[in-house]
């Protein structure tokens, strides 16, 4: 199953590689092609940035590629590590992250992935993965900051522990497991303080 995993992740990448080698820079009616040997953009008569951007590395390999508005950068926007594999993926509304928002590792495998609301804040559910692809940490965000469910995960794929946070602290039922899935730690919390039992998991922390 790895070996799968490792070569569509391979293939993958060599996709992204081949798509990203002509980025498309048709520009906006009223803006003119700006090029220069690391970066090229559409630009309005001021000189402000309007449209497709790209940047590339010193020997070629595309860096970045998006669109901006009013020189903010605004639409999908993609990045890329130097082996030419997918960094990050995101979209922005007037300079601000907005939306679905994932990042990957130099081998194009996803290290994390989550959302963000029109401010630019962390909303809602993200999550982190262990190399191997599995999941690592859950935890939900309101709006920059932790509040809801948070779980995590040994790189095997087994339970490690089990909570929620309020405003950003520990709140509540906390319960914690060995990796062959016993109970080794159960506690409570009331404003992110210990109230009762104990809490973490020192044998594997």
């Amino acid at each position: 199953m790895r070996c799968l995993l490792l070569a569509i992740v391979g293939s993958l990448a060599v996709i992204a590689r081949a798509s990203a080698a002509e980025p498309d820079l048709s520009c906006p009616p009223g803006t003119k092609l700006w090029k220069h040997a690391s970066e090229a953009r559409c630009e309005t008569p001021s000189g402000v940035s309007e449209g497709p951007i790209f940047g590339r590395y010193t020997d070629g390999t595309l860096r970045y590629f998006g669109t901006t508005r009013h020189g903010k950068t605004h639409g999908a926007w993609t990045n890329w590590n130097e082996n030419g594999t997918v960094s990050i993926e995101a979209n922005y509304e007037d300079g601000e992250l907005v939306g679905a928002f994932r990042r990957f590792d130099a081998n194009g495998v996803l290290q994390s992935e989550g959302n963000h609301d029109r401010a630019g804040q962390m909303d809602g559910r993200w999550k982190r993965y262990w190399p191997n692809g599995r999941i690592r940490t859950q935890w939900t965000m309101a709006h920059g900051q932790q509040h809801g469910p948070v779980a995590t995960w040994y790189e095997s794929g087994a339970r490690k522990s089990e909570g929620q946070r309020t405003d950003g602290r520990p709140d509540g039922a906390w319960i914690y497991f060995a990796k062959d899935g016993r109970v080794t730690n159960r506690c409570r919390y009331e404003q992110g303080h210990v109230v009762e039992g104990e809490c973490g998991n020192p044998s594997v922390e």
